[in-house]
């Protein structure tokens, strides 16, 4: 027997898993990995964890006291970042980093069960266990460190579910939060405002003010316009880091001896953004609701992870449930065993940060060189007009 004959052998059990069986291998798998990470941080809360400067930045909120430095390093969210994490702040300290991490794994496994619901129908349960064994390991080291990647992936991923389903005033919310806890989903606001502009550049700017008013929700009014400009003054210094620290295409080339001039990196990433724009917008004209929104959402988390100057290994998680969907897809069918195994691979790669001594030799330039290997097979996929990496149009329910 073949290798090909064992793999297909194994998918053909994987595939003949009656719907609740799959949905309580699912739900068991989600039981033991969020207890794992519990586990973990209550023993050790203050070790290989961010969480104290969402922490400290809502202490000093409430306290009245500068959150920003204006340093390359520390708090560099806004400050609704800090306002969210309040609750946490009020619990002690294993309870409350285990609550956070609670919450960000029950965001995440909630918005691949969502994407399943549409993509998969009456296999949801199906697509839900086989979505999350591909998505999971890509965000063991987020869901350790407790970082705001993991539920800004949620977010993304429900923005493309109530995208593809009209419902705009959720799509805004999702994507508002996005941006509430970190700075960077303003590119997916941008992408949907510009995509569906009829829709959604209304209610995102009311859901903009409305963020804006929340912050003033202090007894000082004086401090947090002080704030607001020390971010703009931290986040600049913050988005030109020229050091070989991060994920993106710069830390890419780089690696391999190439530095680019910060005017020519600019300009990339300019080209980049119009080209995520004209993708997502043929994405919308070639597909129907569901799978157009899908890859609009799923474009601007490539563009964030490739493109964005403060790209960490972890960031990667926001592919996470687009990925552990595809994954699904062409697990389904047998005839997509090749395309099954190369998103499988990709998502191994998104792993790397945990493979020890490795790590330091895939550090930097792994994830991002198999990203635009991803984008370019997506692109094409749009601009043939065939089914995105395999992604079929959902069965009507």
């Amino acid at each position: 027997m073949t290798l090909n004959d064992r793999i297909q052998g194994g998918m053909a059990v994987v595939r003949a898993l009656s719907s609740p069986k799959a949905f309580r291998i699912a739900l068991g798998i989600w039981i033991v990995y969020a207890a794992i990470i519990a586990i973990l941080v209550a023993a050790q809360p203050n070790k290989r964890t961010v969480t104290p400067e969402y922490r400290k930045a809502s202490i000093e909120w409430w306290a009245g006291n500068p959150i920003y430095k204006g340093r390359m390093h520390g708090y560099l969210y806004l400050p609704h970042c800090a306002i969210l994490y309040t609750p946490y702040t009020w619990l002690p300290l294993r309870v409350g980093e285990v609550a956070w991490r609670f919450t960000a794994i029950g965001l995440f496994g909630w918005c691949i069960w969502r994407l399943c619901s549409v993509f998969g129908g009456e296999r949801r349960n199906w697509w839900f266990l086989v979505a999350s064994v591909g998505a999971l390991p890509a965000s063991l080291s987020c869901a350790r460190n407790g970082q705001a990647n993991l539920p800004m992936a949620a977010l993304l991923a429900f923005a493309a579910v109530d995208l593809g389903r009209g419902a705009w005033n959720r799509s805004a919310m999702s994507l508002i939060l996005s941006f509430a806890l970190k700075p960077l989903g303003a590119v997916p606001c941008l992408l949907a405002g510009a995509c569906y502009s009829r829709k959604m550049v209304f209610r995102l700017g009311l859901a903009l003010i409305f963020l804006g008013l929340i912050s003033f929700v202090h007894f000082r009014p004086e401090y947090v316009i002080e704030q607001y400009k020390m971010m703009v003054e931290t986040l600049r210094v913050a988005g030109q880091p020229n050091q070989r620290l991060f994920c993106d295409v710069q830390g890419l080339l780089i690696t391999f001896g190439i530095m680019p001039a910060a005017k020519w990196m600019l300009g990339i990433r300019v080209l980049a953004a119009v080209g995520a724009l004209w993708a997502a917008i043929l994405a919308l004209q070639r597909y129907e609701a569901a799978r157009g929104a899908f890859v609009c959402m799923m474009l601007s988390a490539l563009y964030l992870v490739l493109f964005n100057p403060r790209t960490e290994t972890n960031s990667y998680v926001l592919l996470a449930p687009f990925l552990g969907v595809l994954i699904a897809e062409c697990a389904r069918q047998p005839r997509l065993l090749s395309r099954f195994l190369w998103l499988s691979g990709f998502a191994l790669i998104l792993t790397c940060e945990n493979w020890g001594a490795l790590h330091k030799w895939t550090n930097l330039w792994l994830k991002a060189t198999a990203s635009l290997v991803f984008s370019c097979y997506l692109v094409r996929d749009i601009y043939l007009a065939r089914d995105p990496l395999g992604l079929r149009k959902p069965d009507p329910e």
